[in-house]
């Protein structure tokens, strides 16, 4: 499991949307979002809720109860199942960490793909770890959710079942020995501990007896992105604590990050986090 998917700032927001499902308007609900939960306040205790929801946890710890009273340590990574009509709780530790994001299904889906094996209802919790495309699914319906009113498009539940099925596949992935492992942390911590400087990922790539064309592809089928993108999303976040937190100019955290001119790095910093830099410095958003 990777530790950081490079997952850009917008994913650390509060967003939901919740909407209908079923013909006639029926009162189930089908919902999807980010939740931020910094203290106990937002913990679930002894719950029992009517449809199914999953809750990929992105950042904290935290507790999860399951039908049985039996307690499962959760971390960043793991997807609570909240079964209908079973008992549970969530209870996150109240060190201003815990991160979110969840998926609403009715009943009557959960069940469906229970018949047909797509998912288990005997297991609390999966692993399918932290990955930046799970996190696009989620935010992609999240979208269609909150942009429409009334009943849920077949578009947005076919979204729901794929993000179903890629929890589940990158779950058993997880769990079956990954030889590619060591390598894809070692680029990440290297991407990550060395944004200033210009990358050796074909060096390392060769450390491991590898070509970098077959390494890009194993880092993009295990992280989400391919290396280059990663290492922007990465260089990015420096430079917002460049800007912010040490009070940099826009001129000098390009040029700290190593940036051949502010107009290469204001391009890049504004395809990620969807504003100017100079802007992010001056708190427009």
């Amino acid at each position: 499991m990777v530790k950081d998917a490079g997952f850009p700032e917008s994913t650390f927001r509060r967003r939901v949307a919740y909407r209908t499902l079923g013909v006639g308007g029926a009162v189930s609900v089908s919902g999807c979002g980010f939740l931020l939960k910094p203290t106990l306040e937002g913990a679930i205790r002894d719950s029992v809720s009517e449809p199914y929801v999953a809750v990929y946890v992105l950042r904290g710890s935290g507790t999860y109860i399951d039908w049985d009273g039996h307690a499962h340590r959760m971390t960043a990574g793991c997807v609570a199942q909240r079964l209908p009509g079973r008992c549970h709780s969530t209870i996150q530790e109240p060190d201003g960490q815990w991160t979110e994001c969840f998926v609403v299904l009715h009943r009557d889906v959960f069940e469906t793909l229970v018949r047909f094996g797509t998912m288990d209802a005997a297991r609390p919790l999966l692993w399918p770890g932290l990955h930046l495309s799970l996190v696009e699914q989620f935010e992609a319906i999240l979208a269609e959710l909150a942009q429409g009113s009334g009943q849920v498009s077949p578009r947005t539940l076919l979204r729901a079942h794929e993000l179903v099925v890629s929890m589940y596949a990158l779950d058993a992935a997880a769990r079956a020995p990954d030889p590619h492992a060591e390598l894809v942390q070692a680029a990440c911590d290297l991407l990550g501990e060395n944004v200033e400087e210009r990358s050796v990922l074909p060096a390392l790539a060769g450390s491991f007896g590898m070509s970098y064309e077959r390494f890009r592809k194993v880092f993009r089928e295990r992280v989400g992105v391919a290396p280059g993108a990663y290492r922007i999303r990465r260089r990015v976040e420096r430079a917002c604590q460049l800007l912010r937190e040490e009070h940099l100019s826009v001129k000098e955290a390009a040029f700290a990050l190593g940036y051949a001119d502010i107009y290469s790095f204001s391009r890049q910093f504004r395809q990620v986090m969807g504003t100017p830099p100079g802007a992010f410095r001056n708190g427009v958003r």
